[in-house]
């Protein structure tokens, strides 16, 4: 099982309910966009697939912060962390 990590790059995905992503998308604006963000529909039905990736030459690590608050904060967030 892979963690985040500040120290590496890595691709962070988050699959989320199509109605929580907009959620999301707000709080990544109200944060001042943190991070590159990809969104596209998943394969399953109804889902959101959110793709960021971190960077360790982001020293305050604020796109990590986001993801966290996107797994705590909604309902049903799958997570799937993979280096780059």
């Amino acid at each position: 099982m892979n963690g985040a990590d500040f120290t590496k790059r890595q691709r962070i995905t988050l699959g989320m309910k199509t109605k929580e992503a907009s959620k999301a998308m707000d709080e990544w604006l109200y944060r001042q966009a943190p991070c590159d963000m990809r969104v596209r529909r998943a394969k399953t039905k109804g889902m959101v697939a959110v793709t960021i990736e971190t960077d360790p030459k982001d020293k305050d690590g604020a796109g990590l912060i986001w993801a966290s608050w996107c797994v705590q904060n909604l309902d049903g967030v799958k997570v799937d962390i993979k280096d780059i």
